[in-house]
């Protein structure tokens, strides 16, 4: 028995003995392998180094050189900036000295155009290019390396940078202030200074919308620039991306720059104007065309039966939905728009013609249920036949049993009776046929036909008149907002420097 023991605890001692070993084993192998590839991927990177390797290599083996060249730059700008007043601009103290400056602005997008507001919102590229030679550094003076860098990236504000301000600006609260974004400014060698930022700004933009949708807007940005300075040039250029200045509402045609120069205040001043078309599907399809529905139906009430309030339901219904939609109109347009718009004149008029027709449905259920026991005019009784004879339909007398024929068949009698056939038929039907229920059913079919010819023939004249009113619009319009300034170009007023000097 004892033996059988330690038998059994022999071998699992030997089991115990062998699987340590092996755990042993793997993770030597473990580690070599890990080793192994440590090794082979540090002799991959040996062998082909990365760009950054490459650089801080590079840079290493160049240190002594490009500390050397640093200090030495640094030295040059301080010395450059030590005397540098930023605030006096570079044409002072010298009055041979000719100062230019060029200004190109690019439109890159249109925000939006509030006709409430009256406020056009656009986003502007500004570019300035001029000289200052208090900036200019030689590159003599520099070693191999310092001669290589030809300008110098700082801050706006240490440097002096032409003004220009903006004088037809709308202050909203809801809007940006109108702050620079993305601005850089580059000194060259030569003096030479590029500064180019972006802007949003708002300006005041007079709305006609006289001839809405079809209307045309010119809206202008008026810039001035005060150069204290009778030596001094300025150049003035403007572009737009293509299609930039588009969205859903507005389409740009055409952009127009004008520039002059008060000698009196030493003010350039310049303005870019821009004229935009509205588009005018979105309008026509949410406001015009429905209203247009809308009292296209107002005379149907006519031809519907006189028993009940059906006509008067309908027809007070239209007088209500034109006033909700005149509503809407006038709260997408100005309220100072002088002259008013027609398509206001328009809505108004079509409430007109509703509120009419709700008149002359009461009046005609007055006619209706009038008593036939009282004459009729005689101008009724004409329309009554003349309707009669131009429709051809029997006269279904509700109220009466008999049914006479309305018409007269001219074929079936003698060419010698028919005159005296028509009398009798006049006289009878004018003093025995003809009730005051006949006269209210014939004004009906006269009120439908009226009305109709009328809002065709008006809606025809509308059209015209709103979408040729803008088409001439920019020949009368004034351009410039400064009457005691001139116009200038910058070539004449070059010459004329180079001449005074």
């Amino acid at each position: 028995m004892c033996f059988i023991k330690l038998k059994v605890v022999t071998t699992i001692l030997l089991v115990l003995f062998s699987f340590k070993g092996f755990n042993s084993e793997r993770t030597t192998s473990t580690s070599e392998n890990q080793t192994n590839g440590n090794n082979s991927y540090s002799k991959s990177d040996d062998e082909i180094p990365s760009v950054f390797e490459q650089i801080v290599e590079w840079n290493q083996r160049h240190n002594g050189s490009i500390r050397t060249s640093g200090e030495q730059f640094s030295e040059k700008v301080e010395n450059m900036f030590k005397n540098y007043i930023s605030y006096l601009p570079p044409f002072m103290g010298s009055y041979n000295y000719i100062f230019w400056l060029n200004i190109s602005i690019v439109s890159k997008e249109l925000i939006e155009i509030d006709e409430v507001e009256e406020r056009l919102s656009v986003v502007m590229e500004f570019m300035y290019k001029w000289k200052d030679e208090r900036l200019a550094w030689e590159s003599e003076t520099l070693t191999n390396d310092s001669k290589r860098f030809h300008y110098l990236p700082i801050d706006e504000s240490k440097i002096w940078t032409p003004t220009l301000e903006i004088s037809n600006q709308h202050y909203s609260k809801t809007q940006g202030d109108g702050k620079k974004s993305n601005s850089v400014l580059y000194v060259f060698m030569e003096g030479s200074i590029i500064w180019s930022h972006t802007k949003r700004f708002n300006t005041m933009c007079n709305i006609d919308t006289t001839y809405f949708p079809f209307d045309r807007q010119i809206c202008r940005v008026h810039f001035f620039a005060p150069i204290p300075y009778l030596n001094s040039a300025l150049n003035f250029s403007h572009e737009v991306l293509n299609n930039r200045l588009d969205n859903g509402n507005w389409r740009l045609i055409d952009t127009r720059v004008y520039q002059s120069y008060s000698y009196y205040n030493l003010i350039y001043h310049m303005t870019v104007e821009f004229i935009f078309e509205r588009k005018p599907f979105a309008p026509i399809l949410i406001l015009i065309i429905p209203v247009f529905m809308l009292v296209s139906l107002a005379p149907l009430v006519f031809l519907l039966p006189k028993d009940g309030g059906d006509r008067l339901g309908l027809a007070l219904t239209v007088l209500l939905a034109v006033s909700v939609y005149m509503t809407l109109v006038a709260d997408n347009l100005p309220s100072s728009s002088d002259p008013v718009p027609y398509i206001t004149i328009v809505f108004f008029i079509w409430y007109i013609s509703s509120a009419v027709i709700v008149v002359l449905i009461l009046l005609n259920a007055k006619l209706y249920n009038k008593r036939n026991n009282k004459t009729i005019p005689r101008f009724l009784q004409r329309l009554v036949l003349i309707s009669r004879r131009c429709s051809c339909l029997e006269d279904d007398d509700n109220e009466h049993t008999e049914n006479n024929q309305t018409c007269i068949d001219e074929s079936e009698a003698p060419l010698a009776e028919k005159k005296t056939e028509a009398n009798d038929s006049i006289e009878y039907h004018s003093t025995r046929t003809i009730t005051w229920q006949h006269v209210s059913l014939c004004l009906d079919k006269w009120f439908v036909i009226m009305f109709y010819c009328i809002k065709l023939l008006f809606a025809i004249i509308t059209f015209i008149t709103l979408y040729n009113g803008d088409k001439h619009k920019t020949d009368t319009e004034e351009t410039h907002f400064d009457k005691t300034a001139n116009p200038y170009s910058y070539g004449d007023i070059i010459d004329l420097l180079l001449d005074l000097n």
